[in-house]
This record gives C-alpha cells, structure tokens and sequence, in this order.
C-alpha cells in the first residue's frame, strides 16, 4: 500500500484520492494529533481517524507531496520533534529505494542556478545573476530589462511573496539578495509535466497577463486557467528526456517560455503541481500521475543518495 504524506488542504490527493481511485493511505501532517503514530528502530505503525491502519509490514512505498507547507500550529520545540518523525517514516523509505516522486529536500541540494547550468546544455536560458553587494554595471544586466525573482518562495514576516516583477539594475539596492534574470519576450509560457517516461506538455498565451508573472491569480477552472496541451518537437522532448536524465528525476515540472527562436529554460519545480492542468482528471494526465504513484519502484531504484535525504529540510 502507498503511503501519501500529506496535508489536509491539498487539492492534488482530493483529486487522485477521490477521482482517480488512488488505493493509498493519507497521512495529513498538519493533523498529526488525530493519528496513532508509533516508530520503533524496526517497525512503524499508524491508525487514522477512522481506524485504518498501515504499517512497516503493508506499506510498500511512500510519496511525499509539498513537506510541511502548512503551518503545524504548536509549540516550535514540539513542531521540531514531529518534523523530525516524519523525516525517519519517509527516511524508512528512502534508504531502501521505494519511495516515488521526488525527495522533499531536492532543491536543497540541487538549487536553481545549478539546474540552469545543466538546462543549458539543451535550452537557451536568460542571463542571471544573483548575490548582494553586487557591482554597479554588470554587463549586461545594467542595459538590459531585468525580472526580480525569489530563489526560496519564502514569504516575508508580513506575509508578502515576491512574484517575478520587473526592475531596474539602476534603482535597486544592490546590497539586498538578488535573484535578477533577463527578460524574455516570448509570446507563450510552456509548462511541461513529467511522469515517468511520459511529458504532458501545455502552454499559455501571455497576451491578457497583467504583470509578468502567471502564477499571480491561481485558477478555479480550465478555461480560467487558459493553459491548453501544446506537443513537443521531438527534438523539445528529446532535450527534456536529457535534462532529465542528467538531473536524474521522472517526476517534475518545468517551466519555459516561447519566443521566435523556441523554448527557454526557465526551471524546474520538483514538487511538480500539476492539478490545475487537468482539473477535470479528463486528459490522461491526473491518471497517469496515479498509476505512476501506484506502482511500488523496484528495490535500489531510486536515484537519490539515501544518506544525504532530509538533511536540511523544513
């Protein structure tokens, strides 16, 4: 049985769980207290509300979706010690190999600059520069239009997000932390959904955005979302099979833009949202993510070093 660690307030397992017939057990972990949880150095046992049981014994593997994105709302000092649990569950896991999906602590240790460094080898990316105390007239940023972006996602004290917002190199103050890229006039974003071996690519329109960045207004339905399938050259999908396989993943989203020239690397979520491009569960990706999260990956498969899991994650 798949063990899908998760939250109470995700869209994504409601539609896996509830439309696509996903046998799996849900653990939410901002409701950690409604949950018998016991751990042993040999064995693990948890009951649901409802009294369902997994256990050491009937699980045969785990995905873990969005870590800790909801606020568990106790003390820090016993917020520390269930983070800390439900690293050892998955970590269970993750030594052995049967875990699908992507380590919660991925960006961790393969951060977005790195990730665009592999990416150029098969897509054109923007110019970026990041730091503080940056110089005054970096070429080419200082004659170029400049976005502003976050490298971590994370919201200020006052509850703010950065979303991309353009800039100007001149009127920034240089000895904040910057993530500054170039800006691309492209006529689409291209977003690409992989799913072990399969793509489900699709692409947006940027003619009715207000501001730079999509992801401003989250979508109640497809037509809201204007996000349509777009196919792949096969060239397109042979470069995303290579980046792939350098990253050493099959499950993700990556974000691109297209201009005149084709696709731009942008970068890759490894957390992969991906319900708001198939609402409805009727283009076959919502049921290819199921049968993928499904099937148990064979002992030794996964390609994340077990000994480094979890170390720096939230």
């Amino acid at each position: 049985m798949l063990l899908f660690i998760t939250s109470s307030l995700d869209m994504h397992a409601n539609l896996l769980l509830e439309n696509c017939n996903l046998a799996a057990f849900r653990l939410n972990y901002d409701l950690w207290q409604d949950y018998s949880f016991r751990l042993e150095p040999r064995q693990w046992e948890i009951t649901n509300p409802a009294g369902r049981t997994i256990t050491s014994e009937t699980a045969t593997h785990c995905f873990w979706w969005k870590p800790f994105n909801v606020e568990i709302e106790v003390d820090n000092y016993l917020v520390a010690e269930i983070k800390y649990l439900f690293r050892e569950l998955y970590g269970s896991f993750l030594s052995r190999g049967l875990t699908v999906g992507n380590p919660p602590d991925f960006h961790n240790r393969l951060g977005k600059l790195q990730i665009l460094h592999m990416a150029s080898q098969y897509f054109r990316i923007p110019d970026t520069l990041c730091g503080w105390n940056l110089p005054a007239r970096p070429e080419p940023f200082a004659t170029h239009d400049l976005i502003a972006k976050s490298l971590s996602s994370e919201m200020t004290d006052d509850g703010k997000v950065l979303f991309t917002t353009g800039v100007s190199y001149a009127q920034i103050d240089r000895t904040f932390p910057w993530y500054l890229q170039s800006e691309v006039e492209a006529r689409d974003d291209v977003t690409v959904f992989v799913c072990g071996d399969a793509q489900f690519a699709f692409s947006r329109s940027r003619d009715d955005l207000n501001g730079l960045d999509w992801r401003r207004v989250l979508p109640d339905t497809p037509d809201e979302s204007r996000w349509r399938p777009k196919t792949l050259s096969p060239a397109e999908s042979k470069a995303l099979r290579g980046l792939c396989r350098d990253l050493n993943v099959e499950w993700g989203r990556f974000d691109l833009m297209e201009d005149g020239d084709g696709l731009v690397f942008l970068e890759y979520n490894a957390n992969g949202q991906f319900g708001f491009l198939d609402f409805y569960c009727d283009n076959g990706l919502m049921r290819t993510v199921a049968a993928y999260l499904a099937t148990p990956p064979s002992a030794g498969k996964s390609g994340q070093a077990p000994v480094l899991a979890m170390a720096n994650a939230g």
